[in-house]
């Protein structure tokens, strides 16, 4: 693995001088090294702005070469090929927080423009064979970091509360948003109806807890289990919890297991249930991070 991640580094290395020498002509170039699944994404964003595409053949995952002293060498000669590159003409697409592990640096740090992309917050047809239904494109940082502001948060901050009332192509979009089984992870689908979750229930929705949804905000907890102990607190006894796992976050067993020894009156609902079919009674929710709140909140959920 390490070895096959240092060839790549090096193939990398390699290969980068083409588009640093192309970005010192007429066109603009929206260069990406971890747009893998996301092709047309990278299209869009490029045709939109009067630009051509570029993704990097060779993308390495710098964090997994087990050695700091190679990351280090890999990144100083990384920024210092880039640093020849036309900051007007290169404008890097990053996906999350990418190109930290991929070039080595992030590359406003060079002075590149830099746009951030991310799965829209409606849901992505990525994973399900669908056509792309959206995306996020922020300048300033990916929305799902807390830490600073975002482009995204500016519009919301801008757009006044209730507005969309009055906008029938608002309401079109939210009414069909909330009769849709589509979101995030449709690929996730069985039905929550047997559960009975009611609006006086307490609903848990995990994170994968190494996500940068996660990572890149001032949490004041730690782990799903946490979150868990906070939901019984809220719920005073005799009220109902149930946590549903994200169905990505790979050590969900263990956290199963740990959940049931520390609060085994907690529901624990498979992670393969619906998001969104758990929120058709309008139960009350607890969430960690940003995107996962926004759906709850279209259907009325506390």
């Amino acid at each position: 693995m390490k070895l096959t991640v240092a060839l790549k580094a090096l193939g990398h290395l390699l290969l980068a001088p083409n588009v640093i020498l192309r970005s010192h002509g007429s066109q603009k170039i929206y260069y990406s090294t971890a747009m893998r699944h996301a092709k047309i994404v990278l299209g869009h964003i490029a045709k939109e702005r009067g630009g051509k595409p570029w993704k990097s053949l060779i993308a390495p995952n710098i964090s997994k070469l087990g050695s700091d002293r190679l990351r280090a060498a890999y990144t100083r000669v990384s920024r210092k090929m880039y640093g020849h590159a036309s900051r007007e003409n290169l404008i890097f697409v990053n996906w999350g927080y990418s190109a930290l592990d991929r070039v080595g640096f992030m590359p406003e740090e060079l002075g590149f423009t830099s746009y951030y992309v991310e799965n829209d917050l409606f849901g992505f047809g990525r994973d399900q064979g669908r056509p792309v239904i959206g995306y996020l494109i922020d300048s300033q940082r990916p929305y799902f970091d807390g830490r600073g502001p975002s482009d995204l948060e500016g519009l919301l901050n801008a757009y006044q509360s209730g507005a969309w009332k009055s906008d029938p192509d608002a309401v079109a979009l939210l009414d069909g948003l909330r009769s849709s089984p589509m979101h995030k992870y449709s690929q996730y689908s069985a039905s929550a109806d047997e559960l009975g979750i009611g609006p006086e229930d307490l609903v848990v929705f995990g994170q994968v807890e190494s996500d940068a949804a996660w990572v890149k905000n001032l949490s004041s907890v730690r782990t799903n289990v946490e979150i868990v102990e906070r939901a019984v607190a809220v719920a005073g006894p005799g009220g109902r919890v149930l946590y549903k796992a994200h169905p990505k976050h790979k050590t969900w067993k263990a956290d199963e297991k740990l959940i049931a020894e520390r609060f085994p009156q907690v529901v624990q609902v498979d992670p393969k249930v619906s998001f969104k079919s758990m929120l058709v009674k309008k139960p009350r929710v607890m969430v960690n991070t940003s995107g996962t709140g926004l759906m709850p909140g279209w259907r009325a959920a506390r």
